[in-house]
């Protein structure tokens, strides 16, 4: 591994720096002497005890922990739109009343168990499944790569009209270290790549196992695999040391979060003095809330009321006054409205001390 890459790693548990065990392929903490495995050489850098996957953050506050169980059966039952049936099952389970319960219940949690990583490690779930590791093997591929850079030009043209502007913000000042939250489907990734990386080292990382082998597919496919990094991770608990980072950036990764304050807090601590935060978000901070709970008749501020209590993000005037409370300041903001799709906002963030 890249000493000039692992450098910048900490564990997310200690903070303690990090070294390279060749022969077995982990990373392991200098004093607690905590192991983190490798898998395609992309560090797996979470507690052994957490599930690498993805959540939806809305049926974690109703569910809990029977969340992944609950998506594992409609993701498998339903393959072709689960969030339909899911929906139903909402409306099966709860009413209007109970829902505002919920969000209030969990808005009173301490910190320490809103901020539980609640799919874990257990007799039904591994931390990487064996299905999502031969998944994730076809993902690291030179040819997912081509797939993911050719959608990224399509989409470039049908609503993701923003991404041009939001990797030029990224790239233009040349960062030595850039960290993006949320690789996801690689659009991001891919818009930040084709702006051109230069001499810059990106971090991209992911709580999907699956999600950043779509990194490393197309860090093959350009030719980037040494500039390109890619690290399972979890937002709250970022495994970089501080003030690393020249440049954070996040395409639509906040909105798919829970615990908005504290990513904020991470996002200050990793960034060096005078670095960036770039984002992309929904205008609209109620959208996924109305997709979610459709049917239930909520209105415009009794959606946002609910974000507000579940610490998802909730808008731009939320997300500025966050950010100020962790010294980073707004300078550059620019809105799009696409033909067919949801208008978004483009920020740039400066943390200035």
């Amino acid at each position: 591994m890249d000493m000039l890459i692992l450098n910048n790693l900490i564990s997310p548990i200690s903070k303690e720096k990090l070294s390279y065990e060749d022969e077995n392929e982990i990373l392991t903490s200098v004093l607690s002497k905590e192991k983190f495995k490798l898998l395609y050489q992309i560090p797996i850098l979470i507690p052994s005890t957490d599930v690498a996957d993805y959540s939806n953050n809305i049926l974690e506050i109703l569910y809990g922990e029977k969340t992944k169980e609950i998506e594992d059966y409609y993701y498998d039952k339903y393959k072709g739109d689960p969030y339909i049936e899911l929906t139903k099952k909402i409306k099966k389970d709860f009413d209007k009343d109970l829902i505002i319960s919920k969000f209030i219940e969990y808005s009173k949690l301490e910190n320490s168990e809103k901020l539980k990583w609640l799919i874990k490690v257990d007799k039904y779930n591994k931390q990487i499944s064996k299905a999502s590791i031969l998944k994730g093997f076809s993902y690291t591929t030179v040819d997912n790569g081509k797939k993911r850079i050719e959608i990224t030009k399509e989409m470039k043209v049908s609503w993701a009209i923003h991404l041009d502007d939001y990797a030029k913000l990224v790239t233009e000042s040349n960062p030595k270290f850039i960290l993006e939250l949320a690789t996801g489907a690689g659009i991001g990734t891919c818009g930040i790549i084709e702006s051109g990386l230069k001499n810059s080292k990106l971090y991209t990382i992911d709580i999907d196992f699956d999600c950043v082998c779509n990194a490393k597919g197309i860090a093959k496919y350009c030719n980037l695999e040494k500039q390109v990094i890619p690290v399972v991770a979890n937002f709250w608990y970022l495994p970089f040391k501080n003030n690393s980072m020249d440049m954070i950036c996040s395409h639509y990764g906040l909105d798919e979060s829970r615990e908005i304050t504290r990513i904020i807090e991470e996002v200050s601590r990793v960034l060096k003095k005078d670095g960036n935060f770039v984002l992309i978000t929904r205008k609209d901070p109620s959208i996924r809330l109305k997709q979610t709970l459709d049917g239930f008749n909520f209105t415009y501020n009794e959606l946002i009321y609910l974000a507000k209590l579940g610490g998802l993000f909730s808008g731009l005037e939320n997300l500025i006054n966050i950010a100020k409370t962790y010294n980073l300041k707004l300078d550059f903001i620019n809105e799009y409205s696409p033909k067919n799709s949801h208008d978004r906002i483009l920020y740039r963030f400066v943390k200035n001390y």
